[in-house]
């Protein structure tokens, strides 16, 4: 039946009062289908909390439901144009937008006419905003305009939709409304729930999947029937003809079925979650959002650190601190992502959201306990924000204030900051911040796993040295570190000119010595085992390798991971520190006061900063090493001899792990079984509702032949032979009599199916089983003639088909 059959009729056209279109409104239809967009709504409201989290966003959800409500009944029985309804939802969404979505705006001493700037400009760039801050937003900025429009357009075309008789686009309408909040929600799913021994996935996802669909699924459905039941009234008031009552079995029939094709879906769904989405993310828009394209562009400051130590840009001013309250140590940038051969402040390929650095919309956590320091940009340049302490506030400065706030990102777990806006000599900006250290000695080892497969040579100088698994123990090893390092910045001088300016701030005393740049393990696996030859050959605490910061960080994050502390690395300067340390004076950090030191936390959550710069008083014994052996030795060999490269000391280890831990049989077998479960549930999910139909089908045919009267079995192997019919593509019965039936569908034995039935239904002679027996025999015969000369593709659609439940007989006659 047609969406204008199923409206009522004065809606079709431009007759009818005004008086008379407002008595339709308040009819049952409107009002389920007006209560359907209404719980609709809520469900959106519901998906979408966790964006917002705030008491504005439930009044404009209350407030743009009511109004968008207001204004579809208005423009239906009224008859407004299309514009005109248009107009009136801009200005719904105008004055909710001024009234709620932009509270900070009305804080200020001016609101006007900056209040209307900021709803237009949330309108349009909001969207993309929403995806970069953090969550829950709040009433941050004006990200709550996006909730205005959804809330106020998606309710007023869905109810239009419904009043005009469109239940498909109000369905459709109603759902990309509840769509909101799960497409600019978060990239993880919501925490699983555990019920006994069962596991629930994505518990808010599911509850909102699974209320729209029965929503909707249960609209529709009492919309068909109860427009079906309209249209059979009628056409019994103008005909006279009294309708025939459905028996109670086709009810239940019908019912059982439509629940068993929901709960199969929705459980098939709630199985396979589980495996399917295991350790994967969501993806939402917010998961290619962001900063997350510079940061993995960024060189990491890690690697670049020894290009500062060249003359050019060692004497560069690369920012000032100036204030009150000065921090101890300014983060340029923290690493906590290691691969083995890089540190980066993100991981390459990673969307957790815990690894990405957001738009904070509300600053919270340190307070104004620390004060402030302003920080002004010289030559620093990219991405990288100085920073210190926790950050409680971050207020920018000049002309650029509002493009370098809407750039600022910033990340908990490194309590560091990028600037996508870019920074500029003179960027001027106040970092109010609470900065607290930890002493390491007092921090325990929360025992946390290490990110990178840690070097033999890392393990065994832990063991040689007695280091114990706490702060004290690493306090120890990072000392010993720095007693045996040797500062280095440079892998050679140059043969002709001036020493570099780094070697003469060291002093006439020092003495060149060259080493490698780099931190990979490789490169700190050489570090360890000079350390470890050094310790053995001479068992002394002389200097035995060298490096400078970018390594002995690396370094002493190892032997912190193997004592199962987590780390970072951080890039920056010191306003305070130890004599020896490059500090800057009066505030002013040049690029010779670069350094690079680690950072610890302990099992209390609290941080602890160690300076990790090696030594240079000490000098390397080249005396002592001159009587080692050669680290590339001539060993004469026998011609038949064959060379056997030693195993990678890294690939070793983690060979010697997998073979002492893992079963490789039985790995293999738990990833086969895993595939082939996720391929079950896969092929359930998929297979699920097809096998409901087919067993629904079954127990109609089983109850239609079963009957109990020889008449009842007769009239239900017409219907069974109809139904068949109609699921190959045939029309449905309608109004057409059984002999007009038998002549459409043009079946061998179609007419004679259709006298028997007939003589059995009208006439008084009584029928045996035995003809019963006889009329499904030919039944089954004409089924399966419907269905002889189509393929095997249209067979099967016909087997799954759900037009018989639909448009069929329903177990009655015709």
């Amino acid at each position: 039946m047609s969406a204008a059959a199923q409206a009522p009729a004065s809606w079709g056209g431009g007759a009818g009062s005004v008086a008379a279109r407002l008595r339709e409104l308040t009819g049952t239809p409107t009002l389920i289908a007006l209560g359907y967009v209404a719980a609709m709504t809520v469900v959106a409201g519901f998906a979408a909390w966790p964006i917002y989290r705030d008491g504005r966003f439930v009044v404009i959800v209350a407030v743009g439901f009511a109004v968008a409500l207001g204004l579809a009944v208005a423009a239906r029985v009224w008859r407004w144009a299309g514009w005109l309804t248009a107009l009136g939802a801009v200005a719904a969404v105008l004055v909710l937008g001024v009234a709620f979505a932009v509270p900070g705006r009305w804080s200020s001493g001016a609101p006007f006419p900056g209040v209307f700037v900021d709803v237009a400009t949330g309108a349009v760039t909001g969207w993309k905003d929403l995806l970069t801050v953090e969550l829950p937003v709040a009433s941050y900025r004006n990200l709550l305009m996006p909730a205005v429009i959804v809330f106020v357009a998606g309710p007023l075309l869905a109810a239009m939709a419904a009043l005009a008789g469109r239940a498909g686009l109000a369905v459709g309408v109603a759902i990309a409304v509840a769509s909101f909040g799960l497409l600019f929600g978060h990239t993880v799913a919501s925490e699983p729930w555990y019920l006994g021994g069962l596991t629930i996935p994505a518990p808010r996802e599911l509850a909102v999947g699974t209320i729209v669909l029965l929503l909707s699924i249960a609209w529709l459905v009492w919309r068909t029937r109860s427009a079906r039941r309209r249209a059979l009234a009628q056409a019994s008031a103008r005909t006279g003809v009294r309708l025939r009552r459905r028996s109670p079995w086709s009810a239940v029939a019908r019912g059982s079925v439509t629940v068993g094709l929901v709960a199969a879906a929705v459980i098939a769904a709630g199985a396979a979650a589980p495996a399917l989405v295991d350790g994967r993310d969501r993806l939402v828009p917010r998961s290619v959002t962001g900063p997350d394209l510079a940061l993995r562009e960024a060189v990491s400051p890690l690697s670049e650190y020894r290009a500062t130590f060249a003359d050019e840009a060692y004497q560069r001013e690369l920012f000032r601190v100036t204030g009150a309250a000065q921090p101890e140590r300014i983060r340029i940038a923290a690493l906590t992502a290691y691969d083995g051969e890089t540190y980066r402040a993100l991981e390459v390929g990673s969307d957790r959201a815990d690894d990405l650095f957001v738009r904070v919309p509300a600053w919270s956590g340190a307070g104004d306990a620390g004060g402030g320091a302003t920080i002004q940009i010289g030559e620093l340049g990219g991405i990288w924000l100085p920073t210190f302490g926790e950050v409680a506030r971050i207020q920018f400065d000049g002309s650029r204030a509002a493009s370098l706030a809407d750039g600022l990102y910033y990340s908990d777990v490194a309590d560091g900051a990028v600037e996508t806006a870019g920074l500029e000599p003179g960027t001027s900006y106040t970092v109010v911040a609470d900065e607290v250290w930890a002493p390491l000695a007092q921090l325990t080892s929360p025992r946390e796993p290490a990110t990178v497969p840690i070097p033999d040579s890392v393990i065994q100088w832990v063991e040689t040295n007695g280091i114990t698994p706490d702060g004290a123990g690493l306090e120890n090893a990072i000392k010993l570190l720095r007693e045996r390092g040797y500062l280095s910045h440079a892998l050679r001088l140059d043969d002709e000119g001036e020493q570099p300016l780094w070697v003469q701030d060291l002093g006439d005393e020092y003495t060149f010595r060259p080493s490698q740049s780099g931190h990979s393990l490789a490169r700190i696996d050489e570090l360890f085992r000079d350390l470890l030859d050094s310790e053995a050959s001479l068992a002394t605490s002389t200097a035995a390798a060298a490096g400078d910061d970018e390594q002995f960080a690396v370094a002493a994050s190892l032997v912190a991971q193997q004592l199962g502390f987590p780390t970072r690395v951080v890039v920056g300067t010191r306003l305070q520190a130890e004599p020896g340390l490059p500090v800057c004076e009066g505030g002013v950090c040049l690029g010779s006061d670069l350094s690079v030191w680690l950072e610890v936390q302990g099992a209390s959550g609290q941080w602890a900063a160690v300076d990790t710069t090696p030594q240079w008083e000490e000098q390397l014994d080249t005396d002592e090493q001159k009587l080692q052996d050669p680290k590339v030795p001539t060993i004469v060999r026998p011609d038949d001899a064959s060379e056997v490269q030693p195993p990678d000391p890294i690939q070793q280890k983690t060979q010697q792990t997998d073979d002492r831990e893992d079963d490789p049989v039985a790995e293999l077998a738990w990833v086969v079984v895993r595939g082939i479960g996720i391929g079950l549930l896969a092929a359930l999910l998929v297979l699920g509702p097809f096998l409901v139909v087919l067993i629904a089908k079954a127990l109609r045919r089983s109850a239609r032949s079963g009957a109990e009267e020889p008449v009842q079995r007769i009239e239900g192997g017409w219907s069974e032979y109809v139904d068949t019919a109609i699921d190959h593509g045939f029309a449905a019965p309608g109004a057409r009599t059984r002999s007009e039936l038998a002549r459409l569908y043009a079946t061998p034995n179609a007419p004679e199916l259709a006298a028997v039935a007939d003589r059995a239904v009208f006439a008084r002679s009584e029928v045996d089983h035995d003809e019963a027996d006889r009329f499904w025999e030919v039944v089954r015969e004409e089924r399966k003639a419907l269905g002889a000369e189509r393929s095997w593709w249209a067979r099967l659609r016909a087997a799954v088909s759900l037009r018989s439940f639909v448009d069929g007989t329903r177990g009655g006659a015709s």
